[in-house]
């Protein structure tokens, strides 16, 4: 007769998904370093040793957020960089998804990824492999973009990919801080 393990401690209820859409649209909100783990605790009604077991530390946490909000990240401007295009109009999809009324969507202003650059050296060390690892993955997709661009004629040959990748990740990365701070989108 085999006798089934009954497991040791409370069971889990903690929703992952629940704790980390709470997380990001904190830390969206009000910064990756300005928001404790007990106030997203609080926020998504769970308790710490709950987080604690379930991502390891906050560091943890902070690396699941900024993992998922890069791939949304990623995601959101992927068609501009994928679609057959012509350089100026992807340029012309990246500005409007960067300038998109964030109040039509109920999301927080600015960029999480872009906040999250700006204080890497505040945050743990799984979290800054994470953010650092999607700026990367941007880089890349803007190296492709302008690569493309070369091919088609549509961009300066002399100018090297790398600048004008980084070029671009600073426009966008700029114009989310302008953003954040209230500018208007036509500014």
């Amino acid at each position: 007769m085999e006798v089934s393990k009954i497991p040791r401690g409370r069971p889990k209820t903690l929703d992952r998904d629940h704790v980390i859409n709470t997380a990001m649209m904190s830390y969206w909100e009000e910064g990756p370093v300005n928001i404790s783990l007990n106030e997203i605790c609080k926020r998504a009604g769970v308790s710490k040793p709950g987080v604690y077991r379930e991502f390891g530390s906050e560091d943890g946490l902070k690396h699941a957020v900024l993992e998922a909000y890069g791939a949304l990240l990623i995601a959101q401007f992927q068609p501009a960089i994928d679609a057959e295009q012509p350089f100026s109009q992807a340029l012309e999809t990246l500005i409007t998804t960067v300038l998109q009324d964030r109040s039509e969507t109920g999301l927080p202003t600015g960029c999480l990824q872009v906040a999250s650059c700006n204080c890497i050296e505040q945050l743990g060390i799984q979290t800054a492999d994470v953010v650092a690892q999607t700026r990367k993955r941007s880089l890349e997709n803007y190296e492709h973009l302008v690569k493309r661009a070369k091919a088609n004629g549509e961009f300066n040959a002399d100018i090297s990919t790398r600048v004008a990748a980084l070029y671009i990740n600073e426009q966008v990365s700029n114009a989310m801080l302008q953003q954040k701070r209230g500018e208007e989108a036509d500014d």
